[in-house]
């Protein structure tokens, strides 16, 4: 009698459990059908096949932009893939599934540079034994000091990239550069707001090769990386923990007090690129294109474009000295981060830019969270899929699968 007692609390307990899942089920289904019965309202109003992405939606996104009118000619095929990993800690044996398997085979040649910080160069994978395209000598470990995080890594290959090969001739015409965090790339890794995934490596080689600069992370749909640059210039912080510090030894990021953030100063970012870089971005009237996460490509042809003009070549001089302040972390970092695609991306055509702006619904001023980007309506940028794919990042859609 006591087991049978025992068992009908355990068979009422699963009964319950079934039909709450069956209640989830049912409103998960209507409110879908909801969102696509609105998107497919939309869109026939404006003549849309609601499953099809809207026009523009690549330029809106930044996989398609203004491109030089002499690249075309001269660019064929990516031969080299050169990679500038910002390491710490981490294993990086995932790179080799995570990075180098993705790079198309039609890629001949592939150069890694581990730009090592924490003074954990022996844990560094030979890389040369993971792929054949990986020659020995085209393999470097380059130790650094511990600060300014991954952009200072970042700055200081750049330098050195470009004074490598100011007197080289069309060796760079063919490459792309990545730079990569050594952390693996997904989803559960990418702790940033209005962010859909990490943008594969086969798409971010191809758009920075044709276009000159790819971000590593992709937006939602209905957020564009192109910014208003003024309000972008308004970005100003006042401390920050990292989420390594939070997850691994349970830092809290509320009421933090870091005396050595910002010690110059700074008010704005805008502040900054006067001050620091003596640099301003091209546009500062128009739109400037952000990317988040610390990893992006660019091309090598669009590195040494721009190292020619001596204002930007001091511009990145000088990014690499400021982020050298050692302090656990520094408000430069934070201002480096919102400068690299306005640095390195090509500025907006007149006309582009006027269709990414009617694009635009509103503007993010949310300070700590992608300030100044443009956010179009869902309805109208994104497609029945992605839409989908956004409503079932909620915690309660995850119930279909278990």
């Amino acid at each position: 009698p006591s087991s049978h007692s025992s068992l009908a609390p355990r068979k009422h307990e699963r009964r319950v459990g079934q039909r709450l899942k069956f209640i989830l089920k049912c409103l998960s289904v209507m409110a879908v059908y909801a969102l696509l019965s609105e998107t497919a309202r939309r869109h026939s109003e404006q003549n849309y096949n609601p499953y099809e992405k809207p026009r523009d939606v690549e330029l809106w996104s930044g996989e398609k932009k203004t491109r030089p009118e002499n690249n075309g000619a001269i660019k064929q095929k990516v031969d080299t893939v050169e990679i500038a990993i910002a390491y710490c800690h981490a294993d990086l044996s995932w790179m080799a599934q995570g990075v180098l398997h993705q790079i198309p085979s039609t890629v001949a040649n592939i150069k890694i540079t581990v730009l090592s910080k924490c003074g954990h160069e022996q844990h560094v994978p030979k890389f040369h034994r993971m792929d054949s395209r990986v020659a020995e000598a085209d393999f470097n470990v380059v130790p650094l000091a511990n600060v300014g995080g991954c952009d200072y890594a970042y700055a200081h290959y750049l330098n050195h990239y470009i004074g490598d090969n100011t007197k080289k001739r069309n060796v760079e015409e063919s490459s792309v550069i990545l730079f990569i965090k050594d952390t693996p790339r997904i989803r559960n890794k990418l702790h940033m707001t209005y962010h859909e995934r990490y943008r594969s490596i086969r798409d971010m080689i191809q758009i920075a090769f044709y276009y000159g600069f790819s971000c590593g992370a992709k937006l939602n749909c209905d957020v564009s990386p192109f910014h208003d640059t003024a309000t972008l210039y308004d970005f100003r912080k006042e401390s920050y923990v990292r989420v390594s510090e939070v997850v691994e030894k349970g830092a809290s990021r509320d009421n933090v007090i870091q005396p050595g953030f910002n010690t110059a100063n700074y008010a704005n970012l805008r502040d900054f690129h006067l001050r620091a870089l003596n640099w301003t971005f091209p546009k500062e009237d128009g739109l400037t294109e952000g990317c988040y996460g610390g990893t992006f490509a660019v091309s090598a042809s669009r590195i040494m474009e721009l190292s020619h003009d001596p204002r930007v070549r001091r511009a990145m001089r000088m990014l690499e000295d400021h982020l050298q302040r050692n302090a656990t972390t520094t408000i430069e970092e934070h201002f480096a981060e919102r400068t690299w695609a306005g640095l390195f991306a090509y500025p907006l055509s007149l006309e582009h830019m006027h269709v990414v702006q009617g694009m635009g619904k509103t503007v993010i001023k949310d300070v700590g969270q992608l300030l100044g980007a443009l956010r179009g309506d869902k309805y109208e940028m994104c497609s029945k899929f992605q839409l989908y794919k956004i409503y079932c990042r909620r915690r309660w859609c995850s119930l279909w699968s278990k």
